[in-house]
């Protein structure tokens, strides 16, 4: 047979597979018992192939995780705006202190135990006697325009920072650095003398570096007016994008971008865009509607948000809010007997209820540790006292032959003239501090003390009540450090302005017990000394120690990997913001 005869015979086979035109007919010649076994067999086909994917799917997350990537803008809230967002004038804005913290480092850093530890520093060494510090600088660090960061930089902060004109724009820096002797060793050493061993030096350097090939000049960076300080440049995970500002010429908006040359770990965010608010209400609802992502609440504000897909962090603080006696403004508070009934007729928990939402506890004492902060550091002699007791308040002021007349206390001086036990009560025009001074101000009416409220602003309290000390006594917050060095708020030296003394507080032995405190190396030891200063100090009440707040973060839970608690400052929940991410991705574990 030919290969054309096979070919004709091919032709006229009838194929058994049928062709695309033939399948539509298929349900046409099948008995209804082959149609069910047809759809049978598809079913059990398709919850085969549901099967194998679902088993691919977790055998593939059984061997992976998610993790952090590149990508993602942060959206965050802040009550105020931007004024100085330069590390020598931050210090009175918390919104400035927020930009600082990411757009600037230091040669050291706090970490999330409040431990001081190196930025840009590779290492240091203190000689014996603790008075001088050498440090060597990390090399291949540059600014974010590509030169290169070196001691010089450093040089250039520390005499900023000294510099006379300060002393007016930020006391208690230029206080701080005044008789640091510093000098450049070589381009990444430099070496910084203190008059005497200080435990706590190391957090002084914290603050961030200035770059001297851009300011040129300290007049430069100590002058407020300078542009720099609103497209500042730093060493940061972050650095200026752009601002938007309104008609009226004010900061609605700040972004900042991720620093591609930080010599750090890069952060997984690309962007952060900060929104500004007038008050919190405003903010609240742009963090209900999704507007923002993020919002810290001070205690006085802080609510249950209660809003699904979001965190709440509490944020402690090492801080105290007290009421400080001048018994040089107002002899009366010289009397120890007026002070400790003082004392006894502030109702603290009432305070801390009605003032702080329960975001708080009861002060009790100068020393905080915040993650301590119910310590017997913290409580030491008032552990089992009563810090209310009104009848006690009311006894002490009779056995001292005080007596009561229209409700008011009253008292033959020493001219046999009758005179009333009256004080005026000072604090600082923001919501917290005037709620909390209205209740002082009801108990110790209460009590039968006349008492005149003043409240002033921001800009006004250090020029016209704290540094000529004109108050009879203040209802003020003291901030610390990490270290709990209560010498600049209590030891004699620091009486008069720029120090902070504010209950003008004097007693050789508690000075002799600071002064070694701040020396000792020792933790155990130091906590000793301590203790011994705050049993003199509670001797005299030269204050009325309030209370200690805590104040909410609260952050969609889309952003992550947040470890925030105790701080040093507001600012200090973005200390570790490089390690927080949005995106995700699956990685093998």
């Amino acid at each position: 047979m030919n290969h054309l005869d096979q070919k004709l015979i091919r032709s006229l086979r009838t194929p058994k597979v049928p062709t695309l035109k033939q399948s539509k007919f298929l349900l046409d010649v099948l008995s209804q018992k082959e149609k069910r076994i047809i759809g049978f067999l598809g079913v059990v086909m398709f919850f085969s192939l549901v099967f194998i994917m679902v088993h691919r799917w977790q055998d593939n997350n059984s061997r992976t995780v998610l993790a952090g990537t590149e990508g993602g803008t942060l959206k965050e809230g802040v009550i105020g705006s931007p004024q100085y967002i330069n590390p020598l004038f931050s210090h009175s804005n918390p919104v400035d202190q927020d930009l600082v913290a990411l757009i600037f480092s230091g040669l050291y850093k706090y970490n999330s135990d409040l431990k001081v530890v190196p930025d840009l520093v590779d290492k240091h060494s203190i000689s014996g006697d603790g008075k001088v510090y050498r440090i060597s600088l990390k090399k291949d660090v540059v600014w974010p325009d590509g030169k290169s960061f070196s001691s010089e930089d450093v040089l250039f902060t520390i005499q900023s920072m000294q510099h006379p004109d300060l002393r007016k724009l930020n006391p208690m820096l230029y206080n701080t650095w005044k008789d640091v002797q510093v000098k450049t060793i070589d381009d990444f050493t430099v070496e910084l003398t203190i008059a005497r061993s200080f435990t706590p030096f190391l957090e002084n350097l914290t603050i961030g570096i200035l770059p001297k090939h851009l300011l040129k000049d300290v007049s430069t960076a100590i002058n407020p007016l300078s542009e720099f300080n609103l497209k500042p440049v730093g060493l940061g995970p972050f650095q200026f994008k752009s601002m938007d500002k309104d008609k009226a010429g004010m900061i609605k908006s700040y972004t900042l971008m991720k620093n591609d040359k930080y010599f750090d770990k890069a952060p997984w965010l690309e962007n952060i865009i900060f929104s500004f608010y007038d008050n919190h209400e405003e903010a609240v609802g742009n963090l209900r509607s999704r507007v923002i992502d993020s919002l810290t609440l001070a205690p006085h504000e802080a609510i249950n948000v209660n809003l699904k897909k979001f965190n709440t962090y509490d944020l402690v603080i090492p801080k105290y809010t007290a009421i400080f006696f001048n018994g040089l403004n107002n002899q009366l508070l010289n009397n120890l007997a007026v002070r400790q009934s003082l004392s006894l007729s502030v109702d603290r928990n009432k305070i801390i209820k009605m003032v702080l939402n329960n975001h708080g506890v009861v002060s009790r004492g100068p020393i905080v540790i915040p993650e301590k902060i119910d310590s017997t550091l913290v409580q030491t002699n008032t552990d089992g006292k009563d810090l209310y007791n009104f009848q006690k308040a009311e006894e002490i002021l009779v056995s001292n032959k005080w007596y009561k007349e229209d409700g008011y206390f009253k008292k033959k001086n020493s001219n046999n003239a009758v005179e009333s036990l009256q004080l005026t009560l000072v604090t600082i025009d923001h919501p917290e501090n005037v709620k909390a001074a209205m209740f002082v101000k009801e108990d110790w009416e209460k009590l039968g003390v006349k008492v005149k409220l003043d409240i002033y602003s921001t800009e006004d309290i250090y020029y016209k009540v704290i540094e000529p000390r004109k108050y009879d006594a203040l209802l003020y917050a003291e901030q610390l450090g990490a270290d709990p060095d209560p010498y600049p708020y209590w030891h004699s030296l620091e009486r008069k302005s720029p120090g902070l003394n504010l209950a003008l507080f004097n007693n050789p032995e508690a000075d002799k017990l600071l002064e070694e405190a701040r020396g000792e190396h020792n933790f155990e030891i130091q906590r000793k000394k301590y203790l011994a200063f705050q049993e003199l100090l509670f001797k005299e009440y030269p204050a009325v120690f309030l209370y200690n707040s805590f104040s909410q973060y609260i952050v969609n839970s889309q952003v992550q990997n947040i470890q925030t608690k105790n701080v040093v400052n507001l600012a200090g929940r973005l200390e570790e913001i490089e390690n927080w991410y949005i995106k995700v991705k699956r990685v093998l574990k």
